[in-house]
């Protein structure tokens, strides 16, 4: 009998379009390789009564989608990724209506709550930056005097949107800059650090932000930059590395992020420009070490996990610090750095993970 996976999304905006569709495709174009069926679909598209849905197909051949009923998969492979959207809840609600199906992985909490299992490993501890929920100005005086310069993210942020950094200098002179909420790049202001502070809690008021100590990652000239690494689960169930790259931050930008205006480039070669061969190699091994940890940690704490996204920073003493976990992490980076047989592992891998679960 063929095994079917279904990959839960979400449609977006008024017209109903899916995300990833590219991605999506190339899953479909993998199923076929490994002799499975994947079926794409959102909560909209479920027909509880009959248990069926109306599902998204890729024709490989045709290079086009279809439409056509399905009988709803017992293997699910969730991509929705956060959105503070009535379409979000219908997610979780089908997560509750349907707990006995095979998901590939299991929700992870907020940056904060996230932040606060892995600090509770000792081996992943020591590599996660000085981190603090911000509730008022107490905690942000209390913080902002123990590091020169801060982070204030969303705690349910992605993508480096509503990000914001705190700059100051021995002279007390700082400056605030980042990004809205739409991921648009705000004009900065300077100032004392109080009234920074101050200006900061009016524009996170109504949501919540956590604090971060800034890593000195910056390249000479002045530009951002980190890592990204991809873990997943193979065919046997074990985690395993499925590769990395750097990201360098636009001129203007706070954050390294791609969607931002980042740009990829193969992280060899970003670290042999600040590092001895020899390091280098070093804190390659360092970083897949701590990557390994971090999903086996999340994965205990929640339950059963597929795949994560790791960003990373490395310091100038060639320390790596974990900055954030993106538990629905793309690919897009290996087909930037020009790693394509990576990204085909990267898209193949939970897939042969979904028919391991299925035996």
């Amino acid at each position: 009998m063929t095994i079917t996976v279904g990959i839960l999304t979400l449609y977006v905006g008024r017209r109903r379009t899916i995300e990833e569709r590219p991605f999506l495709a190339a899953c479909a174009n993998e199923g076929v390789k490994l002799g499975i069926e994947v079926i794409v679909f959102t909560p909209e598209d479920v027909e509880h009564r009959s248990r069926r849905v109306r599902a998204h197909l890729y024709d490989v051949r045709r290079k086009r989608w279809l439409r056509a009923w399905r009988p709803l998969p017992s293997v699910i492979f969730d991509r929705c990724r956060y959105q503070s959207t009535p379409r979000f809840a219908q997610m979780r609600a089908f997560r509750r209506r349907y707990p006995h199906l095979q998901y590939l992985n299991h929700p992870l909490a907020n940056k904060w709550l996230v932040h606060e299992v892995l600090a509770r490993h000792a081996h992943v501890a020591r590599h996660l930056p000085d981190t603090g929920l911000l509730r008022g100005m107490s905690d942000a005086l209390r913080f902002g005097a123990r590091h020169s310069t801060i982070y204030i993210k969303p705690v349910n942020g992605t993508g480096g949107r509503g990000i914001l950094r705190l700059q100051c200098s021995p002279s007390a002179s700082c400056r605030l800059e980042g990004r809205n909420a739409q991921r648009t790049i705000i004009a900065s202001k300077t100032g004392s650090r109080s009234e920074l502070l101050r200006h900061t809690l009016r524009l996170c008021r109504g949501g919540s932000y956590l604090l971060q100590q800034a890593i000195d990652n910056r390249l000479s000239n002045g530009q951002v930059f980190d890592f990204r690494l991809v873990v997943q689960k193979d065919g046997s169930g074990k985690w395993t590395l499925t590769g990395g790259a750097a990201r360098v931050g636009g001129p203007r930008s706070i954050t390294s992020n791609l969607h931002g205006g980042g740009r990829a480039v193969g992280w060899q070669t970003m670290l042999t420009q600040q590092f001895t061969a020899k390091r280098s190699e070093s804190i390659v091994d360092d970083m897949k070490t701590l990557a390994i940890r971090v999903a086996e940690a999340l994965e205990q704490r929640y339950g059963r996990l597929c795949e994560l996204g790791l960003d990373i920073a490395v310091d100038r003493s060639g320390k790596p610090w974990l900055l954030e976990v993106n538990p629905k992490p793309a690919r897009e980076i290996f087909r930037k750095t020009g790693q394509h047989a990576t990204y085909r592992t990267a898209i193949r891998k939970p897939l042969e993970f979904a028919i391991f679960l299925s035996r």
